[in-house]
Formats: C-alpha cells, structure tokens, sequence
C-alpha cells in the first residue's frame, strides 16, 4: 500500500495520493479537543498514570498476600472455632432425630438415625489432620495487618486521583473508536490521548493530535507528544501511514 506524506497545518486538505488511509481530523471529532486543546492538562495526567501503576502494584501485592499459606498455629486456632460449629451442627441434626422421641424414648432410638447425619469426629482427628499440612509462610495477624495497610495504600491514592480529577472532566465518550464504552462516562483527558495514540499508530512520522505533522504544530502539542512518550506508537510497519 502506497503511504503518504504528513500535511503541515498550513492546509487543511489533504494531498491527493492520500488513498485509503487516515485524513486530516477536523477539530470537531477529536474528543474534547476545544477543552484540551492547550494540553496543560498533561501534568496531571501522567501523574494519575502513575498513581493507576501504584494501584496495579497493590493489587498484585494483595494477590500474593492472599496466596500464603497460613502456619499451623493459627490454623490449629481456627480449627477449634470450626470444630465447635461442626459439633453444633451436628447435634442440630441429631436433635431434629431425636425430639420426637422424647415421648417414648428407647435404647433403639439410634438405630433409625438419617445417613446424611454425619458421624462426630474427635478433635484429635482434626489436630492429626493440621499436622500433615506443609509448613506456613505467615501468621493470620501478619498478614490482616499487610492487608490493612494495602487498603489504606490504595484509599490514599484514589483520593490523590479523586484530586486530580474534577467532575467537569468525566464526560461520555463522543468518538465511534470507543464502541460500548460510549455509555459509560470516564475522564476526557484518557479519551484524548487514546485517540492520538491510535492515530499515530497509524502515521510513520510524529503527528499531533489531528494528524497534522508534528514538527508544524504548536510547541505545548510538541511537548505533550513527548510527555506522553507517544513515540512508542510510531508506526514501523510501514503499512497505513507509511510515508512516500
């Protein structure tokens, strides 16, 4: 596929061998480009890009937490709390048997009791039972306490973002790029920069937001090119927007 040179923003048209690729986007379809359009807004961006880095940190920190096996101890400890259930459980079962013997109890009594009651094990069974389980990498505390601390990690850092985020900036998507998520709100400044990005997926050269050539672009659009480090959507391909 023949691919085309970049259009500076001295003309809004685009070449004529331009066939089958990308054209020269009015303003009018660039997500929000008429409040966004000065790009002072990047600053902010990239930190919440940071802070949603932090969050997939934590969130993987919780899962390891999460798959530690707990030592014997506190296993043991537990045990006991659910052996008293079990045995709870058990005599309520036993108890819906029996009452109605009551008016005429027997020394047979038992010999009728349902399958699905099930047999009363003894403790000492359950310490066997613990005793056979592997070594554990971490106390119960430890790790409620780790996990308390991932949580408040994460409290602390959705309020950073929360910060950064003013409600005028949470807008329902206009561009058809975005398919089911048009319905749901989300922040102005992402839907941007995923559009620049697709688009100068789509271009071998560096080009602004509306596919201009980047070099002929403002300086704040330059800056913010390179701030959102979109050279690493450059396309190498040399397909779509290859130049002649």
């Amino acid at each position: 596929m023949k691919g085309f040179k970049i259009p500076s923003k001295t003309s809004e048209k685009a070449p004529a061998s331009w066939k089958n690729t990308h054209a020269i986007i009015p303003e009018s379809q660039v997500p929000f480009y008429g409040e966004l359009r000065n790009f002072d807004w990047v600053g902010d961006y990239l930190k919440i890009e940071k802070y949603k880095d932090e969050l997939l940190t934590i969130r993987k920190e919780r899962a390891e937490l999460q798959k530690k096996l707990i030592n014997k101890d506190d296993m043991l400890a537990c045990m006991k709390e659910s052996y008293s259930n079990y045995t709870l459980e058990a005599a309520g079962q036993a108890l819906r048997y029996i009452k109605p013997h009551q008016i005429a109890p027997s020394d047979k009594m038992l010999r009728g009791l349902p399958q699905d009651i099930e047999p009363l094990l003894p403790f000492s069974f359950f310490e066997q039972v613990v005793g056979l389980l592997p070594e554990g990498e971490i106390s119960l505390a430890k790790r409620d306490k780790l996990l308390k601390e991932l949580k408040n990690k994460k409290t602390a850092i959705l309020g950073k973002i929360a910060a950064l985020t003013p409600a005028h900036l949470i807008k329902t998507p206009t561009h058809f790029m975005w398919g089911p998520r048009g319905r749901v709100p989300s922040d102005i400044r992402t839907q941007l920069v995923e559009f620049w990005e697709f688009n100068q997926g789509l271009c071998q050269e560096p080009v602004g937001v509306r596919c201009f050539a980047l070099k002929t672009c403002e300086q704040s659009e330059q800056k913010a090119w390179a701030d959102l480090n979109l050279k690493l959507y450059v396309n190498k391909l040399g397909k779509l927007g290859a130049v002649i």
